[in-house]
């Protein structure tokens, strides 16, 4: 009956435990670098998708989407959103979405509601017939550095269509 290790025995496992321990510390040290971004990055789309539905709301119920309207003007940064008893402005700059009630005959101008997205980037273009705006593209996504280069994480694309159509 065999009480011991052989001596091959012990040389195989004293040599295939370092080799191991390496592959796993490399693989810990990964996720400890990579999971506070990727954190970071599901914590901006869940912002986002917070925000792209508060703007789908307001499209739903938007009777125009104006290039101007009185002292307001709707470029790369604001966007315009014409209700039937107010006026909506979304400032997308500075890291951060900011929606505004510019005008309102309810007595709630002024009001504003804002969404920190450092690293996001949304994009959109207004499609128009006859002068007046009737769906709004959103497109939007993370963006960040990923070995010297950057990358976009969760892309999106969304269609909005006016409730006046």
């Amino acid at each position: 009956m065999r009480k011991a290790f052989t001596l091959v025995e012990l040389l195989l496992v004293i040599t295939t435990v370092p080799v191991f321990m390496i592959v796993m510390s490399r693989l810990f040290n990964t996720l400890l670098r990579e999971t506070p971004r990727i954190w970071n990055s599901v914590q901006q789309n869940t912002t986002m998708l917070d925000m792209l539905s508060q703007l789908q709301s307001d499209i739903d119920r938007a009777k125009d989407l104006p290039q101007s309207k009185g002292d307001f003007i709707s470029d790369d940064k604001i966007l315009l959103i014409e209700h039937e008893d107010s006026l909506i402005g979304y400032d997308f700059g500075n890291e951060q979405v900011i929606r505004r009630i510019l005008s309102s005959t309810n007595g709630n101008a002024g009001e504003e509601k804002t969404w920190k997205m450092p690293d996001a980037k949304i994009e959109w273009n207004i499609h128009r017939k006859d002068g007046k705006g009737y769906c709004l593209e959103i497109v939007n996504y993370i963006e960040y550095k990923s070995s010297g280069r950057l990358e976009k994480k969760m892309p999106n694309s969304h269609l909005y269509f006016t409730g006046a159509m």
